[in-house]
């Protein structure tokens, strides 16, 4: 219908429906990449590229756009290219289209069908003289005499029998509290030491890791109160001035309804977080293998880490840091390992390179969410030595968040407690752990037990054996 009314308003002119044409198709499409965007969205592999640093126009041209939807791209134009053809011809045939001289598909169809139409789509017999059979000679004359007249009548201008004729407000039910990282430093308190936080699935550690690297913008929760990042001589809080972005309705001291400006807080929380995320703040995923592109190599995701955040802006120099990077991780043959994707390397080795590439650009704070979830124990085992052996070669501040209470407790140097979404219990490593401490939250002592509890199965275990 659109098109017929353009064609009415202006002319039957092969740009005017082709654009129409366009315009009409573009929903379809914008639809398509529209809920590819939101597929890829919950991707961990783009929430890493948010932590790294990246900026949002790279993150959607390239990381989205270019390395994921261009094959939707490619075939959906391929489609719609046919679909637009299909419609010209339609058109075209009809009469509403592009009109004589002007070549097209619809007036090719259109002539077809009239020669369909007067019957004139097979051989036509030669019409012969009434007379007797003539001779051979005779026969070679008339048909020159035949051949010359035709001609002559071409000429003249006369209708010959086959002359073509002219075609024609959220809610949530309980409020997310954060550890501070940062704030007033205690006594004898080390910078470069190593927080555990340990707790139940949903009590809030990966939400408290997400909050710090600033890519908790979305949702329903709201986050309150400070975190403080101390880098370089200098403090910042990295919520500030978030709180007035979002207004909070409580009953009996509960939180039952927020109304929050997402846009706003979006808009805010970048801001704060501009040069700090891949910068100062980098960050480790649960799952190494979904949190790299897959569709992109690992030496080219750590290059562009590297010449992002480093003053190394030459292709050569930053590949150099890369390799080095892998290298350091403990990877084998690490120059062939550069041009390998994420799908070609195991589970250890795809989280070794995701911590090369939080390390790369040397931030001051390292957040490791879960580093081990997924592997077995003996990768588990060297991921914490490996984690272990940059800590001490480094000296970065890590922020490490697990279930495992034997990870915690081999590499941290404070222990955070958390439960439904609060800090219930914080201190020195040994004083967190200790079986003969007085005063526990209840969720700490039945973690306690249940450390003791394992260590008398795999006792007995060893003794059957």
């Amino acid at each position: 219908m659109l098109i017929l009314l353009v064609i009415a308003a202006f002319k039957a002119d092969i740009y005017y429906v082709m654009v129409v044409v366009g315009i009409t198709g573009m929903p379809v499409i914008a639809n398509l990449i529209a809920g590819k965007i939101a597929f890829l969205r919950q991707k961990s592999f783009i929430e890493a590229a948010h932590a790294l640093g990246l900026p949002a126009h790279t993150v959607i041209l390239k990381h989205i756009l270019w390395l994921n939807c261009r094959a939707l791209l490619v075939i959906q134009a391929t489609l719609g290219m046919a679909e637009a053809i299909l419609v010209e011809t339609s058109l075209s045939y009809l009469g509403f289209g592009v009109q004589e001289p002007t070549p097209s598909w619809g007036n090719m169809v259109q002539a077809g069908a009239n020669y369909f139409l007067q019957g004139n789509f097979g051989p036509r017999p030669r019409r012969r003289s009434p007379s007797s059979r003539p001779s051979s000679d005779s026969s070679c004359s008339a048909t020159g005499s035949t051949t010359s007249s035709k001609v002559s009548a071409g000429n003249d201008g006369r209708t010959s029998a086959r002359h073509r004729e002219p075609a024609h407000l959220f809610l949530f039910t309980g409020e997310t509290r954060l550890y501070p990282l940062g704030g007033r430093r205690e006594p004898g308190r080390d910078a470069r030491e190593t927080l555990g936080i340990v707790g139940e699935s949903g009590s809030g550690k990966s939400v408290t890791a997400l909050s710090a690297a600033g890519l908790v913008t979305a949702g329903p929760g709201v986050i309150s109160g400070r975190i403080d990042l101390h880098s370089n001589g200098a403090a910042r809080n990295l919520l500030d001035g978030l709180e007035k972005y979002a207004r909070v309705t409580e009953q009996d001291g509960r939180v039952v309804a927020v109304e929050k400006d997402e846009l706003g807080w979006s808009k805010r929380s970048e801001a704060l977080m501009a040069g700090v995320r891949g910068k100062e703040i980098a960050m480790i995923f649960q799952n190494p293998r979904s949190a790299l592109n897959p569709y992109s190599t690992i030496g080219k995701q750590l290059v562009e880490t590297i010449r992002l955040h480093t003053n190394l802006k030459r292709e050569s120099e930053a590949r150099e840091r890369a390799i080095h990077w892998l290298e350091r991780v403990r990877i084998d043959s690490p120059r062939l390992r550069f041009d390998n994707f994420p799908f070609g390397m195991s589970g250890g080795m795809c989280q070794r390179a995701m911590i090369a590439m939080a390390l790369s650009a040397e931030p001051s704070l390292l957040i490791a969410d879960e580093p081990t979830t997924g592997l077995d124990a003996t990768i588990q085992s060297r991921i914490v030595d490996l984690l272990a052996e940059l800590k001490a070669e480094t000296g970065i501040t890590t922020l490490l968040i697990s279930h495992d209470i034997s990870v915690i407790q081999r590499l941290s140097d404070r222990i955070a407690v958390m439960y439904g979404g609060t800090v219930v219990e914080t201190g020195r490593a040994a004083e967190v752990l200790a079986p003969e401490a007085q005063g526990r939250h209840p969720y700490t002592a039945a973690l306690l037990a249940s450390i003791r509890a394992r260590r008398r199965y795999a006792g007995r275990a060893i003794c059957r054996r």
